[in-house]
Formats: structure tokens, sequence, C-alpha cells
């Protein structure tokens, strides 16, 4: 039998299509609510699960703040310590009773071992020049050593050591092996230049390298940040060696040019908005 669309009319499609995200019938804000409690319900879950982990890592985290800020009070103020047995040691060094200078020694050692990296280094330096100066060269000079030798400590404080144990060793050394010993300080712009430059000229003249010499002794002199007195020697050592250096008409040439700019610095100043 065949049915009439009139008894069983034909669906129609809606007049209009539902927006993208909308259900046909616009219950968007229930849709919204289901999605929100969706939410709340998987925050929930992960609370449930996580939770404890979770406020466990923030505690840690604060506690591991809390100490790191302990242990910087606790170093400052063990610094501060160190600082004023080290300055105490120093002023006993000058001190001519033997047993301030023992108890310096000792203070030094115990530094030594147990400061801070830089303290270690400094009171390891002032230690050996208390060996030094009681004759006890072979022990100075271990330690000098030791100290040169730390990759750990500054190059500053690892250079200085090297120097000392070179001039306590010159007299032992080849002239080779302190002229090698040298080369990296004995330049022109170095800290150490002018103690470093000294003991490779005189290892050179004794290696028979008198041209190297000389040239080493007339950048001493020429040089304004090495101290006067190593100046000098290298300035009478340079003319023995038939070299023309006048040190004080280069230091008159050089505080000539420090007034100058000290003038012109002034100048500035006094023009200055």
């Amino acid at each position: 039998m065949r049915l009439s669309q009139t008894e069983f009319p034909l669906a129609k499609a809606p007049e209009t299509a539902p927006e993208k995200g909308k259900a046909p019938d616009g219950s968007d804000v229930f849709l919204r609510e289901v999605d929100d409690a969706v939410r709340r319900g998987d925050m929930e879950s992960f609370l449930k699960t996580y939770g404890w982990w979770v406020l466990g890592g923030i505690i840690a985290i604060i506690a591991a703040w809390g100490g790191y800020i302990v242990y910087q009070n606790q170093q400052a103020e063990a610094n501060g310590v160190t600082a004023e047995s080290y300055i105490k040691a120093i002023d006993a060094t000058a001190a001519a009773n033997p047993a301030q200078q023992a108890d310096a020694a000792k203070t030094f050692e115990t530094i030594g071992k147990d400061g801070s990296v830089g303290y270690q280094a400094a009171s390891q330096l002032m230690q050996a020049g208390l060996l030094a100066r009681q004759d006890k060269a072979k022990e100075a000079s271990a330690l000098y050593a030791k100290i040169a030798a730390n990759t750990g400590y500054a190059k500053a404080f690892r250079d200085l050591a090297l120097i000392r144990q070179t001039i306590l060793e010159y007299d032992t050394l080849k002239p080779g092996d302190v002229i090698k010993r040298m080369e990296p300080m004995a330049k022109k712009g170095q800290p150490y230049f002018g103690t470093a430059g000294e003991l490779s000229g005189l290892a050179m003249l004794q290696a028979g390298q008198t041209k190297e010499a000389g040239a080493m002794f007339k950048a001493l002199v020429e040089d304004k940040d090495v101290p006067g007195t190593i100046r000098s020697r290298a300035a009478l050592l340079a003319n023995q060696l038939g070299i023309d250096v006048d040190l004080q008409a280069t230091v008159d040439a050089e505080n000539k040019a420090k007034a100058k700019q000290n003038g012109a610095d002034a100048k500035a100043g006094d023009t200055a908005p």
C-alpha cells in the first residue's frame, strides 16, 4: 500500500543550522556547566591522587630556600671570624716575640686548611713566608709549589706563589728553567711584570742572552706600573749592557703627561653642566 505524503509528511531540515559549539536547541549554558563540572572533577581527582606530593614539593622548596639563607648567614658570620683571626695573625707576624709569631703560624695553618678558598690561599702564602723568614727555605718552597699547582686558587695567588718559589730556588735552578717559569708573567701589562721581568732578565744574562736581557730591562724601565726600585736596578743593568736608558727623564716625562691629563680632567669637570 502506498502511503501519501499528506499522511506521513517528510521531515523538514531546520531553517537555520545551529551555531558551532552550541546544541541545536541553544542549550550552550548547560554544556558549559557540564564542562566546568568535568574540569572540577578532574582537578579533585588530581588533588586526591597527587595532592600530598605537590604539597610535599612546595614544602621542600621552601625548606631548601630557608636552609640556603641560613647557610649564607652562617658563612658570612664564619668569614667575619676568619677575617678577624687572619688580621690578628698578620699583626703578630710583625712582632719580635717568637711566641706571637708561632701563634700566627698556627692560625695561618688552621685557616689554610679550614677557611674559604680565598683565605686558604692567602693564609698559606703567609705561612710559607714565615717559614722562609725562619730559614726553612725547603719547607717554604714546597708550600709555595703546592699553592702554585692548586688550580682551585685564583691566578693571582698562584702566580705570586710561583714567583716566591722561584726566588727561593733561584740559585739551584738552571737559567732556562727560570725563564720558562717567568715567561707568562714577564710581559708588559701583567700584574707581576716587575718581579717576573727582573728574574727573567737576570736569568737571560746568566744564559748569555745579553740582547734579550737588555730588551727586558729597557721594557722594565719604560713601564710606569713597575715599582721604582725595580726600575732603578733595571736602568743600571741596561746601561751596563750598553743600552741608553734615562730613568729620570722617563719619570719626568710620565709626570708631565700625568699633570697634563689631570689639568684636562679638571677643565672638563669645570665645563660640565
